[in-house]
């Protein structure tokens, strides 16, 4: 072919041959496949050049196979972009599981990673209750922003106020306890577009000074749904884990707090919320400037918190004052160290607690390039268990999973479960995906416990206590 290094060709059409897409795609199916483990592309190795070909010819990778020059049929040429894709959605993922269908009963014993993340997905709040969220003063010059799971795609609520667009607040992050409540988080900075899921930022830190002097951002609320109905709203609260002390409904959850002359770090709070809404700062001498992701639970009567997972670092904490002192440490061997509590512990049968956690990756610029993804985090969730007796000793750690992708672009890199609740047979868990959507996910309570190993416990050999 005249004018073309088959040796070097890495472009659609070499100058003078129109032969070079039959050469390209002959290399391009003998390359080796990129290989995406987890993530919203997980499902869809494809070959590098492929690739490149689907680029450039604004086409799907597998429409790139079937098109030979630049004149590709309409059908192809507009076909979606695979997931991850920068600024496009994705097609959505096959239809999920059934838990209980004969895909499962096939295969009785499904490695966690499959598991979690063909479960199918539901929206933890419906138009009704988003609607009363709205007609809340809180939110009287807001549109909020849900999740149309039919088309997959986050939407505002209302258009408009007295004549102008609202500002966005997106309801995320949710934290499931029972049957009958549901915390929820809402705020005005998120990491998805309107209309597209696509990855974007959105401005969102109009700050408020405190009575104390120091400044905290204004726009972030926690939300307390209670039998359907909107129980509470209470501002400059963020991330809420719902706990049950003395039969009354409590949360944890994390304030930005910027003292004079430094910049915004983060504090752990304990609110209850019936009869009065009260909150205490929980006070624990070896807090850090920044502090977020503990873990509640109580027992005998008291509040006791994960406050770190590698080594298992357990606080008990004074409902009264907020004073919170460490009760004991237990290590397990190979603990990931960067392992961060996500959800509240939640006693189970066989004097164990369960519980989710998650470990943050950092994307550089050659995995993201590599993933093709413009997003720079990737969230991982692994079951955790340990004894819900003293001195609550961490015995294991599931593999690590995501949850089923819901958007079919970046953000869905960007999940994060803040809520366990297990009610007889099945569990569920909620969890919020790129700041900006509230769905969760439903299992058999059966195979919580194998994930979470319950039955099969550490040897006492294998731990120390101090």
């Amino acid at each position: 072919m005249k004018g073309c290094n088959s040796r070097h060709v890495l472009v659609l059409r070499c100058r003078g041959s129109n032969e070079a897409p039959l050469l390209l795609l002959a290399q391009a199916h003998a390359r080796a496949p990129i290989a995406v483990p987890d993530g919203p592309m997980a499902d869809r190795p494809q070959p590098a050049a492929l690739q490149k070909v689907g680029v450039q010819h604004g086409v799907s990778v597998h429409a790139a196979g079937r098109c030979w020059n630049r004149r590709c049929r309409d059908s192809e040429r507009h076909a979606p972009l695979p997931p991850g894709r920068r600024g496009e959605r994705g097609p959505l993922p096959a239809p999920p599981i059934d838990p209980l269908g004969p895909s499962y009963t096939a295969n009785r014993a499904p490695a966690v990673t499959d598991f979690m993340r063909r479960l199918p997905i539901a929206a933890v709040v419906d138009e009704k209750i988003l609607g009363q969220l709205q007609r809340h003063p809180s939110f009287a010059n807001f549109s909020l922003v849900h999740t149309d799971m039919g088309q997959r795609r986050p939407v505002l609520l209302r258009s408009g106020v007295h004549g102008r667009r609202p500002r966005p607040a997106w309801v995320f992050n949710p934290a499931v306890h029972d049957g009958e409540s549901t915390l929820l988080k809402v705020g005005t900075f998120s990491k998805c577009a309107i209309g597209t899921g696509a990855a974007t930022r959105h401005s969102g830190l109009a700050t408020h000074v405190l009575s104390d002097g120091s400044t905290t951002v204004s726009e972030r609320w926690a939300v307390w749904l209670r039998h359907e109905q909107v129980a509470g709203v209470y501002r400059f609260a963020e991330d809420p884990r719902p706990v049950m002390l003395r039969g009354r409904m409590h949360m944890i959850f994390t304030r930005k707090v910027k003292p004079k002359k430094r910049g915004f770090g983060s504090r752990l709070f304990l609110a209850a919320l019936e009869p009065t809404y009260r909150e205490v700062l929980l006070n624990y001498s070896g807090s850090r400037f920044i502090e977020k992701n503990w873990m509640p639970w109580v027992h005998e009567g008291q509040l006791y918190i994960s406050y770190s997972l590698c080594p298992h670092r357990v606080l008990r904490c004074d409902d009264r004052d907020g004073r919170c002192v460490l009760v004991a440490t237990t290590r397990i061997p190979s603990c990931d160290k960067r392992l961060r509590g996500s959800s509240q512990w939640v006693a189970v049968d066989g004097g164990s607690l369960v519980g989710v956690a998650h470990v943050t990756h950092t994307m550089g610029g050659s995995e993201r390039a590599t993933r093709n993804v413009s997003i720079d985090l990737r969230y991982e969730h692994v079951f955790v268990q340990a004894a819900a007796e003293p001195p609550f000793e961490l015995r294991f750690v599931s593999p690590a999973f995501t949850f089923p992708r819901l958007y079919g672009t970046d953000v869905d890199y960007v999940q994060f479960c803040a809520g366990l609740a297990v009610n007889g047979r099945w569990a569920e868990l909620s969890l919020g995906v790129g700041d900006c959507g509230a769905i969760s996910v439903s299992m058999p309570t059966r195979e919580l416990l194998r994930f979470a190993n319950v039955t099969s416990q550490a040897a006492p050999e294998e731990l120390t206590h101090t």
